[in-house]
């Protein structure tokens, strides 16, 4: 295969990927055993899903979450490889990442110099720790399938020798797909750079040929769906399915606010100017230069691509992993600089060009250090998780430690290495009044004869509204419930307080 060839012959290039990613992640990621615990609560809230998918649970049926299964799969990989640590999960990320710089080299190799797609790659790799927080979440899986994709794209629109690729559209298949199983929103993303292959197909009047396109992408899509419906149908957790992913997430993306939008912009604009300008630049670049890119179709879907991928991810929310899941766009902005910088010549000698390469490597690479400097220094910094796991494992008098998590998954189930008692083992960001079967949950379970042995609660606290408010969930939490640890981190304002408690003799 063509693509095996390729493989072999950028070997180096590939290993020398290999070898960054890893080395990068060790510092840039706390999945990596250089950082002692990951307390990012998404990472430990998808960790916690795939333990119990592991251990025989039935994903949304026995568990909630509400991100796709086939997250849930790669996670499960990450717990098979390490079932107490994100030590799986840091070799899954750099593997991850080294496929996505791989296919960048690939992806501007089309357009520059194999040096300066080398190059390009590497720059990508800022990008890319400036928006992974501390690593593993589900939008750096997506930025794989991204990355691959949108390098089949230019290939069948650049490809003179075999513009007519089947395999590559039964590979887009299997990458939207792929997204329809993570995070669904995001496959707009292939929906108008695909539209395109489909359209021109017709106005050529090659109707044979456009059937042949949706049918091939179809049959990837199925390809990936199919097993996983399956599976859900015979342990009948379809509805659950249903009911976790697309009504929760329809509930808790609902909603557009021009006024929350156009914030949310400035915001961005604000805090990655660099990233935004990139964005932009090949944005432009490759819709307007036909030079580049012959195809007009083309060249407006990846306008409309950009477009529509920012607004599907920012039309309502902000959080500060968001970025991730469209930084791919910068790739062209890269290639476009490096493509004027190729036409007008800039190195009258080629050993200039390598001392520039070899210069801005070592830049690029001080950059990402500087990047992680902070979460680098804070390594030994001490976790009040881990605190009140001690507390829990040294006190629980013979019982098994089961915890009733009324927060985020602040990686409590990750530490003690155990499985949530109940289905809601995690209060995600949405409103009890749009989405009240949590609470429901909680106050039912706390008020059962069975009621788990620890229970954790966060709260914001100020001066307006003191930690000993009334409020009827709280006081069922006392009235049950004794206090034995608590944290509170003044760092912002309102203040956040972190309690354990353990359930009453």
């Amino acid at each position: 295969m063509q693509f095996i060839q390729n493989i072999k012959k950028d070997k180096y290039v590939l290993l020398s990927f290999l070898i960054f990613s890893f080395i990068s992640l060790f510092f840039g990621t706390k999945s990596s055993l250089f950082y002692s615990f990951n307390d990012w609560v998404d990472p430990n809230a998808y960790f916690t899903m795939a333990k119990g998918w592991v251990n025989g649970y039935i994903p949304y049926k026995d568990l909630f979450d509400h991100k796709g299964p086939l997250l849930y799969v790669i996670f499960g990989i990450g717990y098979i490889i390490s079932n107490d640590s994100f030590f799986g999960m840091y070799i899954l990320q750099s593997i991850s990442l080294t496929i996505v710089l791989y296919f960048i080299y690939k992806l501007a190799h089309l357009f520059i110099c194999r040096e300066y797609a080398y190059l390009v790659s590497f720059l990508f790799s800022i990008v890319y720790f400036r928006t992974n927080m501390q690593g593993a979440s589900c939008e750096e899986f997506i930025l794989l399938f991204q990355t691959i994709g949108l390098y089949l794209f230019f290939k069948h629109f650049t490809d003179k020798d075999n513009p007519r690729n089947l395999y590559n559209l039964f590979i887009q298949g299997l990458l939207i797909g792929s997204i329809l199983l993570i995070k669904f929103n995001l496959i707009i993303f292939w929906f108008f750079p695909l539209s395109a292959i489909i359209i021109q197909s017709i106005i050529d009047r090659n109707y044979k040929l456009s059937i042949q396109y949706i049918a091939t992408t179809i049959l990837g899509i199925l390809t990936i769906i199919l097993p996983f419906a399956i599976y859900f149908y015979s342990v009948n957790g379809l509805s659950h399915l249903w009911e976790s992913y697309i009504v929760f997430n329809t509930l808790y993306g609902s909603g557009f606010s021009s006024e929350i939008f156009v914030g949310i912009l400035t915001m961005l604009l604000k805090k990655h100017t660099l990233i935004a300008l990139f964005m932009v630049i090949g944005v432009l670049y490759f819709t307007l230069s036909k030079s580049k890119i012959n195809n007009i179709l083309f060249r407006i879907s990846i306008l409309l691509m950009f477009i529509s991928t920012y607004f599907s991810i920012f039309k309502s929310k902000y959080y500060i992993y968001y970025p991730i899941a469209i930084i791919i766009i910068t790739v062209l902005g890269f290639i476009a600089i490096f493509c004027i910088v190729e036409q007008i010549r800039i190195w009258k000698k080629e050993k200039y060009k390598y001392l520039f390469i070899i210069t801005s490597l070592l830049i690029i690479i001080s950059i990402n250090i500087f990047l992680k400097l902070k979460m680098i220094q804070g390594r030994n910094n001490a976790y009040f998780q881990i605190e009140f796991t001690d507390y829990m494992k040294a006190n629980s008098q013979g019982e098994d430690i089961t915890i009733l998590n009324t927060s985020m998954d602040d990686g409590y189930f990750l530490l003690t290495n155990t499985i949530p008692p109940n289905k809601y083992y995690y209060r995600p960001n949405i409103p009890d009044e749009v989405y009240p079967n949590i609470m429901e949950n909680y106050i039912n379970t706390i008020k059962s004869a069975s009621a788990p042995l620890y229970l954790t609660v966060f709260k914001s606290i100020s001066i307006k509204r003191k930690l000993n408010d009334p409020d009827s969930f709280y006081t069922l939490i006392e009235s049950k419930y004794d206090v034995v640890k608590v944290h509170t981190i003044y760092d912002e304002w309102p203040a956040t307080q972190y309690t354990l408690y353990k359930r009453k003799k």
